[in-house]
Formats: C-alpha cells, sequence, structure tokens
C-alpha cells in the first residue's frame, strides 16, 4: 500500500536528551521513553521499577574488536548479570562477558 503523505501534526513522547534513566515519577507504566543521548529505550514496569529495553547496554551487544598480538579473536562484548553469567551452561571462548548488576 502507498499513497501520499497528508501534513499533519507528529506525535511525540517523552524523551531524554540527556544521559542516565528517567525518574520513575515522570513516567507512566509501560511508557516508552527513548533515551536520544545513550540510545536506550526506558519503561517502568509494573512495580514501579524503570527498566532498559534495549540500547548501548543491552545485553547481546556485538562490537568490532581489534586484536593486538596473538591469543583469540573476540567476536562479542556482552553485558550480563551474576545471576545470568552464572546459568550460562557454556560459555563462549571469542565472548567477553562484562558482569553488572
Amino acid at each position: 500500500m502507498s499513497g501520499t503523505i497528508k501534513d499533519v501534526t507528529a506525535i511525540q513522547s517523552k524523551r531524554l536528551i540527556a544521559t542516565g534513566k528517567p525518574k520513575a515519577s515522570d513516567v507512566q507504566e509501560g511508557e516508552l521513553v527513548p533515551n536520544l543521548a545513550d540510545k536506550t529505550l526506558y519503561t517502568k514496569d509494573h512495580v514501579g521499577n524503570i527498566i532498559e529495553l534495549g540500547g548501548s547496554s543491552s545485553v547481546g551487544i556485538k562490537s568490532d574488536v581489534t586484536q593486538a598480538g596473538g591469543g583469540t579473536a573476540v567476536d562479542n562484548i556482552v553485558k550480563i548479570t551474576q545471576a545470568a553469567y552464572t546459568a550460562l551452561a557454556t560459555k563462549d571462548a571469542t565472548t567477553i562477558y562484562i558482569i553488572v548488576g
């Protein structure tokens, strides 16, 4: 389906332009709040916690790593909680795990 885009008023959501999480008091449960500085998406859960849905510090970050000298090449850098790291059945030898929280 294609057509002409009509000139209408854009709907904008709350957003952050400085690094960091939004204040819980500023967010409704389930509301999406992007942080434009961090390139991260936040929401508020059912008990009032601000949680990160995705972005620069989410689990599963893939990054280019330059290898200097010998050794094993690194394919991934992953931020993960201690509990999630402990629960991993196998740890990938080409992944750097950064334990957070």
